[in-house]
């Protein structure tokens, strides 16, 4: 199949159909194209987009991150202040370029996932944290 192709597209094979009548030549195949979905990927044209979870101190404090692409594992640095929902660019990492076209991007939809327990010493820091920076 051609790189990048899109659902729904039809693909034409020549020669490749049935025979033709009265000896003549084989007709063409056509062949429709159903792309599954990926189980870390979501296709927008040609980005892509996944989530990435990283913990909270990440988040406040800034982090490196590894971000799965098609090509394997690359690294992001993720911001200090990244909220959830934020969505980091890398260019060139989605679909593959076809029939002269640029490949499309890989975004990366931050979550920011809390621990599920807390030991005791960890709730008193998140909560002396709160007590100093939550300013409603």
């Amino acid at each position: 199949m051609p790189v990048g192709i899109k659902d729904g597209s039809t693909v034409r094979v020549a020669g490749k159909g049935d025979a033709g009548t009265a000896g003549g030549p084989p007709g063409d195949l056509y062949l429709s194209i159903r792309v599954r979905n990926h189980p870390l990927f979501r296709r927008d044209a040609d980005d892509l987009v996944c989530e990435l979870p990283i913990g909270i101190a990440d988040a406040a404090l800034g982090s490196v991150a590894q971000v799965p692409t098609l090509d394997g594992k690359t690294t992001i640095q993720v911001p200090a202040g990244t909220r959830s929902g934020q969505r980091m660019r890398l260019a060139g990492k989605g679909v593959p370029a076809a029939r002269g076209r640029p490949a499309g991007d890989l975004y990366a939809v931050i979550q920011i996932h809390p621990p599920k327990k807390l030991d005791r010493r960890s709730r008193e820091l998140l909560e002396e944290f709160r007590e100093r920076n939550d300013k409603r």
